[in-house]
């Protein structure tokens, strides 16, 4: 199992790359269902920093801060969870481990590895 964070600010810093890649086939002047367009997207995403709050305001915060997969919550950072073979894993933020954690460490001694034969 590989566990890793992963940052509001390591999303920002390419957003703008992913950005473009999925709208790539668009035309400057499709629109989005707000009523902006590629253009105005793409000349927000020129500007510099990168930050997540720019990026949140250039495209939408989706863009720049990690989901939670237990709540759905965008945090500044989660930890992702997955298996080495998997493209991508659960992704949960502090509030989330917490809980689970409070709920696992009612039993017993239940960090305590149990011997394989």
């Amino acid at each position: 199992m590989a566990v890793r964070l992963i940052t509001a600010i390591e999303m920002a810093s390419n957003a703008a790359e992913r950005w473009r890649s999925q709208y790539a086939d668009w035309r400057p002047e499709d629109t989005f269902s707000d009523g902006s367009t590629k253009a105005h997207h793409a000349a927000a995403l020129n500007e510099a920093p990168h930050t997540p709050e720019h990026i949140a305001k250039a495209i939408n915060p989706g863009w720049a801060y990690p989901q939670c997969d237990g709540c759905g919550g965008l945090f500044p950072a989660v930890v992702q969870v997955k298996e080495p073979w998997m493209d991508e894993g659960e992704q949960f933020c502090a509030n989330c481990l917490s809980s689970a954690m409070s709920l696992i460490l009612q039993v017993p001694n239940a960090a305590a590895e149990v011997p394989r034969k």
